[in-house]
């Protein structure tokens, strides 16, 4: 989402008045059994599937079978849990700065060609339509390597981009252990940590990783890859999906 609205504008030394497009930023705290877990400065749009991917990406629950409900509105999120102490003990933990020490570890389970990361880079880049007219958007795509399908988010937040589409391949009930996700920021550790909390075995990025981004990797074996581009990436690290 994105609105007109003009500047002035500095161009080749002359001083003028001109539109510009500018995306939209909202609002939104999350409030989880009485108790306000996050706020988000999101784009309209996807919040329900934004609310469920960030509570399987942050840990906060480990399954959509552990919601009651999500209410939404104006500016404000309220879930109910099925299990209250499980929820809270999940919070505790996600706020322990644990991220480099996770016990989960995805099991060797196939080969990707370079082709289908390829086509994924060039179907993520056309589907940017925000970020094309405005430039103040990333992006998120998560491909389900057995079907082909894919699901696709823009966001003012690299965070939000990656939870909508999760919430989105939840919704679809993908099975998480036969997905990539592709997005267009980072792979720092609070990024490929959620991928790990949602258990997507191959995550890769038109930037580069962190340290702490690839250590997490490695001890989760994930296949992780960065700086993707038409002709060449890098493989960070070589986990449980082989890339050929």
């Amino acid at each position: 989402m994105f609105r007109e609205t003009s500047f002035t504008r500095v161009e080749k030394g002359l001083i003028l008045e001109k539109d510009e497009l500018i995306v939209v930023e909202a609002k939104l705290e999350l409030w989880v059994e009485e108790m306000q877990v996050s706020s988000f400065s999101y784009s309209p749009g996807l919040e329900r599937e934004m609310v469920l991917g960030h509570m399987i990406s942050s840990g906060l629950i480990s399954s959509i079978d552990a919601l009651g409900s999500i209410d939404i509105e104006k500016n404000r999120c309220v879930v109910t849990t099925e299990n209250k102490n499980q929820f809270v003990r999940n919070l505790l933990q996600s706020m322990s700065d644990s991220t480099s020490d996770l016990s989960f570890s995805f099991t060797n389970s196939g080969i990707v060609p370079i082709q289908v990361l390829h086509d994924a880079e060039q179907k993520m880049r056309k589907l940017q339509e925000v970020h094309k007219i405005t430039g103040g958007t990333h992006a998120a795509l998560i491909t389900n390597m057995i079907s082909g399908e894919s699901v696709f988010a823009e966001d003012i937040g690299r965070h939000n981009a990656i939870d909508k589409t999760i919430g989105l391949a939840l919704g679809k009930e993908f099975d998480m252990g036969s997905l990539f996700l592709f997005i267009t920021g980072r792979l720092t550790s609070e990024i490929v940590n959620k991928g790990v909390n949602a258990r997507i075995p191959l995550m890769c990025s038109l930037a580069v990783a962190s340290d702490l981004g690839i250590q997490i990797a490695l001890n989760s074996n994930m296949t992780l890859l960065g700086r993707m581009s038409a002709d060449a990436f890098w493989i960070y690290c070589k986990g449980a999906l082989s890339i050929e």
